[in-house]
């Protein structure tokens, strides 16, 4: 059958329910979810508006599926890319869905292709490896077709990577997990020197500088090693059981030294450490 996708049942199928309530007739939006070896975790989606329209109101993209080519796929990656932004960690855009008639498979594999294309770059899924076991660019972009007259679901997934990759059949089965899942709150403090050249006068350029100084920051932190007592951790390394709600974990956090970002100009990479502390 394929991968396994877990769908949360209490928002994916009332979010379907939804749309056939108001009649919609094609739509497209993006998956948001979490990806485990083997399976994914469907838990929830996010409508894609159109390019010129009020981004509380999700626009059908036409009267039939065909009419789905009227979703750019350049607007479709800014919109993934902006929701990403604002997803907490461990939850990641793992693909994509669109609501129409049963042939929209078939009738536009071409576009839906793109649009997972689309997601190359944004999506975790296309740049992690796990090594030793299955990485999550194996495990492809989803592609979920709910149709818009029987409420059947139909999952693909696809190489992010690639445009010209086959739809594979993915297992989709339903499931209650959302409200099982550890929230983890974390607190980090950053401290960032900026060091500005002589020549740098208006605010324009001191903020694009501001700007790169965070990007690089950024990049630091996510290309960061984590250790818990002395022992490095992978990522499927699983932080604690289910009856340690409430309890206390210490990180320690090896990253690159933090040296006064100058513009064009990165810190050698000397690795230094902080410590970060959460809570179950």
């Amino acid at each position: 059958m394929g991968r396994l996708l877990l769908g949360e049942e209490s928002t994916i199928q009332q979010f379907s329910q939804n749309l056939l309530k108001g009649k919609k007739d094609c739509e497209v939006g993006v998956l948001l979810g979490q990806t485990s070896q083997g399976k994914d975790y469907l838990l929830d989606v996010v409508s894609t508006p159109g390019a010129n329209s009020n981004a509380e109101e999700p626009v059908a993209t036409g009267q039939s599926s065909e009419k789905l080519t009227a979703m750019d796929p350049r607007w479709f990656a800014e919109h993934a890319r902006q929701v990403k932004r604002m997803l907490p960690g461990g939850v990641d855009v793992i693909g994509l869905y669109v609501f129409g008639l049963s042939d929209i498979l078939q009738k536009q594999s071409g576009l839906l292709l793109q649009l997972a294309g689309a997601l190359n770059g944004i999506s975790d899924r296309s740049r992690r490896k796990q090594g030793g076991s299955e990485s999550e660019e194996d495990a492809g972009i989803v592609v979920m077709h709910m149709d818009s007259k029987t409420s059947k679901y139909t999952c693909r997934t696809v190489e992010a990577s690639s445009t010209k990759a086959a739809l594979k059949p993915a297992e989709l089965k339903w499931q209650k997990f959302a409200s099982k899942s550890v929230k983890i709150l974390c607190n980090c403090n950053v401290n960032l020197s900026v060091l500005l050249p002589p020549h740098i006068s208006s605010e324009e350029e001191v903020g694009k500088i501001l700007q790169e100084a965070v990007e690089w920051e950024l990049q630091r932190f996510q290309s960061s090693l984590f250790a818990r007592d002395s022992q490095l951790l992978s990522p499927t390394t699983v932080l604690a059981a289910d009856n340690d709600v409430g309890a206390a974990v210490q990180l320690d956090v090896y990253c690159e030294d933090a040296s006064p970002y100058c513009l064009g100009k990165s810190p050698p990479p000397h690795l230094s450490q902080m410590q970060s502390r959460g809570t179950l």
